[in-house]
This record gives C-alpha cells, structure tokens and sequence, in this order.
C-alpha cells in the first residue's frame, strides 16, 4: 500500500520508524491516524494510505486469529 506512487527507497525509509511504532498488526489497527499520517506524509497521498492501512493490518489481525484458533483446533486432535 505504501509504494503506490512512491519509490522503494522512500518506502524504505518510513518503514522502520512506522513498524517500531506499531509492531503489531492490531497496534497499528487501534493506531490514531493523525500518528500514522505524520510518519508516512513522505509517501505521498498519505491521506489515503492512512485510511488503508490500518484496513489491511485489521484485516492482519483477524487473519492471524482465525488461523491460531484453527491450529489449536487441529493440534488437539
């Protein structure tokens, strides 16, 4: 989501600081928007990208939920 209209390089950059920041998909999730607007304004169109990700680490969470319940779903039997 971030590299869209913006260099690897510059991705590459704010990154580090945004994940340190929110090193959970759900800490990043619960994030407030303004903090995850600061960090990655050089990205361009980080209005937008502020409004997805958080989405995408979201949806990250409940993925990673559903699939420790099924593992220990299966691990028991």
């Amino acid at each position: 989501v971030l590299s869209a209209q913006c260099t690897d390089a510059r991705v590459n950059k704010v990154t580090p600081e945004l994940f340190r920041r929110f090193p959970t998909p759900e800490k990043m999730a619960k994030a407030n928007p303004a903090e995850i607007e600061k960090l990655i304004h050089s990205c361009g169109f980080y209005r937008m990208k502020t409004k997805v990700v958080p989405s995408k680490q979201k949806e990250c969470y409940f993925l990673n939920l559903a699939i420790s319940k099924f593992v220990k779903i299966f691990s028991t039997t």
